[in-house]
């Protein structure tokens, strides 16, 4: 059971990035801070795509939601009248980019195409493991 137990759990990790850089470009990831974001002021794509780069350009401390919290600051601190949205997090961000995520899927037209997408990668491997055990209550967690 130990050595099943071992084959059956693992750790995957988007080579050193974090899950929005493997599976967005940096205007899909720009459009949907622009949607998630509540703020007074009106946020340019441009401005976005180019923060977006900058956060993706760095080696430690990857974070998206970075863009938008260090903006609202800076912002506050220039503008008596700004009005902040509320903190935008994961959730927010990760509902804009749902659909983005689901037409990639859903338009690849071979299965190489679909293997290029890491995150169903990773949802194939875990059905391979879960068919290989012996067992018949096998749960795909996540």
């Amino acid at each position: 059971m130990r050595d099943e137990l071992e084959y059956l759990v693992n750790i995957e990790t988007w080579h050193n990035d974090i899950f929005e850089f493997a599976h967005f470009t940096d205007e899909e990831l720009a459009q949907a801070l622009s949607k998630a974001y509540t703020g007074s002021r009106v946020l340019k794509v441009d401005y976005l795509v180019e923060k977006v780069a900058q956060q993706r350009s760095q080696t430690t401390n990857k974070n998206i939601e970075r863009i938008l919290r260090d903006w609202n600051h800076k912002s506050k601190n220039h503008n008596i009248n700004y009005i902040p949205g509320r903190r935008v997090g994961k959730i927010a961000i990760a509902k804009e980019l749902w659909p983005i995520l689901e037409r990639k899927i859903l338009d690849a037209k071979s299965e190489d195409e679909l293997n290029r997408i890491p995150i169903v990668n990773v949802l194939l491997k875990a059905e391979r493991l879960a068919a290989m055990t012996h067992r018949k209550d096998v749960v795909i967690r996540y």
